[in-house]
């Protein structure tokens, strides 16, 4: 069964993302972008929210969730008539990401990567750390939900002025610098709540200018595989990056996250540097 919720919601998740690319206008291309990122931010923080109210035990989580599900189907009825157009062109393999567009898939790993790691190691090294206020280890990743809501469409705007790669590093490089004070800083509530916030606001961001960037990169059947591409590479960070996170932090408590923020974002402003001659939204 949760093979084939994992493959269903997987497909789903593709395809979304496959069609919004394909029927939103390059004008507003990006600010969608960052309204889908912020739905699913919001999703991210209502699942476990509903878990935690009537418990893991209960089945009223799964009827809730469930009732989303085909309320989320429902819209998509209205949009018959809206549907990518067949290509005719051979369907590509999701390494096309890779291979057309490292800066997108570099930017994915980032995310992937450092938004789990922050969610899931953050808690554990507050109560591991002696001079850090316990109501940290309950409201820390509350305000990093907030932040990679509140965060995405204002970071959108800015990108479509000034260029998505360039707000890209930007954006990355600002929040991993806050993910890196975080540890220096945990006997401050507010400066590590302020920190927490900026870090995983500014580091999602990426995930919208990233799929804003894919979609001028790619159109026609290319799309859904740098889609799946994107997904997969995110997936894998996903698994990857609290790993390595929590690795560094059992070595050293206090370095192991600047060190392990900072090599991502040593990672992804290289590859960015080296594609600087192509084009600023790619």
């Amino acid at each position: 069964m949760r093979f084939v919720s994992g493959l269903g919601l997987g497909l789903h998740w593709v395809l979304t993302e496959a069609w919004l690319a394909n029927i939103v206008t390059e004008k507003y291309r990006t600010r969608v972008m960052a309204i889908y990122a912020t739905a699913i931010s919001i999703g991210f923080a209502v699942g476990p929210m509903v878990i935690w109210l009537f418990g893991a035990l209960s089945i009223i989580p799964f009827i809730i969730m469930g009732a989303l599900l085909i309320l989320a189907a429902l819209p998509i009825l209205r949009l018959k008539g809206h549907e990518p157009k067949d290509s005719q062109t051979r369907s590509a393999s999701p390494l096309i990401l890779i291979k057309k567009a490292p800066t997108v898939a570099s930017a994915c790993i980032v995310v992937g990567s450092v938004d789990l790691a922050l969610i899931s190691l953050l808690p554990a090294m507050i109560t591991r750390t002696p001079e850090a206020a316990p109501i940290l280890a309950l409201i820390i990743v509350p305000a990093m939900a907030i932040g990679a809501t509140i965060l995405q469409y204002p970071i959108a705007i800015i990108a479509d002025k000034h260029g998505l790669r360039k707000v890209g590093v930007m954006t990355v490089c600002a929040g991993l610098i806050f993910a890196s004070l975080i540890p220096f800083f945990l006997g401050s509530v507010l400066l590590t709540l302020l920190f927490g916030f900026f870090a995983a606001g500014l580091v999602y961001a990426l995930y919208s200018i990233g799929l804003a960037m894919l979609s001028r990169r790619f159109s026609g059947a290319e799309i859904v595989a740098a889609n799946a591409g994107f997904v997969i590479l995110f997936e894998l960070s996903n698994l990857m990056g609290p790993w390595l996170a929590g690795f560094l932090l059992d070595i050293n408590m206090r370095y192991g996250l600047p060190i392990f923020t900072c090599a991502i974002g040593i990672f992804y402003v290289s590859i960015s540097w080296i594609r600087r001659r192509t084009n600023s939204n790619y």
